[in-house]
């Protein structure tokens, strides 16, 4: 299957059979885009599992309570752990997410935060803003880090948190950093950390608030999505694929129509030959008839009438509505089986409601209306166009049922 590179200098597709992960890729039949989705659930605030390019590495930054350290898990062995608080998930200096909503459900107190400077005047308002800090915050944990370990005592481990942050979160927290470690070199001599540390916190927080504010708006912007690499997808991508898959099979088409030519076929021939027809006439629900000439064959004209017994084919019945929950176990095949059978309905519900309406079977005028309020359901979550990995499917379900609903408007 031929693969095509994109090149975001001149918006075009080349073909590179090479695949390197950090690039986009297109098929006559699908695209390659490196991204990680399904981060936030819809309805709460729980954790849910990420759906991403496995051949990126994927870490989450925790705290064991059990250990009563920070430490970075890879994400495929995070069910090794117990008790511990998941904080943020790192692909790498730039790709990182905060792993909780940044939504507050009670008052926000960080939006009240404001920098400090480092004077002593400062200091006692710092410790009142600090105290304010709940133990168990509604839905940031970073605050209770900074209040419990920004201090002499345990110093230690929040700068083993500190060097365990992305570069690019470090960077906007620089001059905290300095103070940090410039006591963790000289703690002896140092008396500066001692008197500001409250200062210290206060501004950590200030910063660390509008820092993951923004990262968790930048997500939720781009629909719930990050994308694992710097080449921002092209908004034509589903139409460079079809017509990619148009050269796809004219070329096919041309390989096949040459075939004789490029293997030199030769004719037969022999002329010990039985005698007998050689062309038959095949025509659906009919027998099939001996002709001698193709000029013989005569098309006839048929009206098609949906007959009582007609009822009997089209059946939904293999399909359950409980199948068209929303996939517990996120797989690719598992999301791909769950469009393709809306899909499969949806192509055929349109014959069972008119079936099931000529033969008056109120049972099967029920079980449809079931059906399609579930489709119904299930198209209103989606989007006029998706770009996700599961597009193609995606998009055959959510425009095949307007087309269902198109129809059944025209016949009332």
């Amino acid at each position: 299957m031929p693969k095509y590179k994109y090149n975001n200098i001149n918006n075009t597709f080349i073909e590179n059979n090479e695949m390197d992960k950090n690039s986009i890729y297109i098929t006559p039949f699908n695209y390659y885009v490196p991204f990680v989705y399904n981060l936030y659930s819809s309805k709460n605030n729980s954790i849910i599992e990420p759906i991403y390019e496995p051949s990126f590495d994927f870490y989450l930054l925790c705290y064991s309570k059990e250990l009563e350290e920070f430490i970075k898990i890879e994400y495929k062995n995070l069910n090794k752990y117990n008790n511990i608080v998941e904080i943020i998930g790192i692909f790498n200096d730039d790709k990182w997410y905060p792993i909780k909503k940044m939504e507050n459900y009670k008052n926000d107190i960080f939006k009240s935060f404001e920098y400090l400077e480092y004077n002593e005047n400062e200091i006692e308002k710092a410790k009142k803003i600090i105290e304010k800090i709940e133990n168990e915050n509604d839905y940031w944990y970073v605050p209770n880090i900074v209040k419990l370990f920004c201090n002499p005592k345990f110093i230690d481990k929040f700068i083993k948190f500190i060097n365990f942050l992305p570069s690019s979160i470090k960077k906007e927290i620089s001059n905290e950093c300095l103070f940090l470690n410039n006591f963790n070199d000289n703690k002896e001599n140092d008396n500066f950390f001692d008197n500001y540390y409250p200062i210290i916190s206060n501004n950590l927080i200030f910063i660390l608030y509008q820092v993951f504010r923004n990262k968790y708006s930048e997500i939720i912007k781009n629909d719930g999505i990050i994308y694992l690499n710097d080449i921002e997808s092209p908004l034509d991508i589903l139409d460079k694929i079809r017509e990619k898959r148009k050269e796809y099979f004219e070329k096919n088409k041309n390989e096949i129509l040459n075939f004789k030519d490029k293997f030199n076929f030769q004719e037969n021939t022999n002329d010990n030959k039985k005698d007998g027809n050689n062309m038959f006439l095949l025509q659906e629900n009919r027998i099939p008839e001996i002709v001698d000439n193709l000029n013989q064959i005569t098309i006839k004209e048929e009206k098609i009438e949906m007959k009582l017994s007609e009822s009997e084919k089209f059946d939904i019945s293999d399909i359950s509505l409980m199948e068209l929950k929303y996939p517990l176990c996120n797989t690719i095949n598992e999301i791909i089986k769950y469009y393709n059978n809306c899909t499969k309905i949806t192509n055929i519900l349109y014959f069972y409601i008119i079936a099931a309406s000529k033969s008056n079977n109120i049972e099967r005028q029920i079980i449809a209306g079931n059906y399609y309020q579930k489709l119904s359901s299930i198209s209103k979550e989606l989007k006029n166009k998706d770009y996700s990995f599961f597009s193609m499917d995606i998009n055959d379900f959510y425009n095949g049922f307007n087309t269902l609903c198109g129809k059944l408007g025209k016949i009332g």
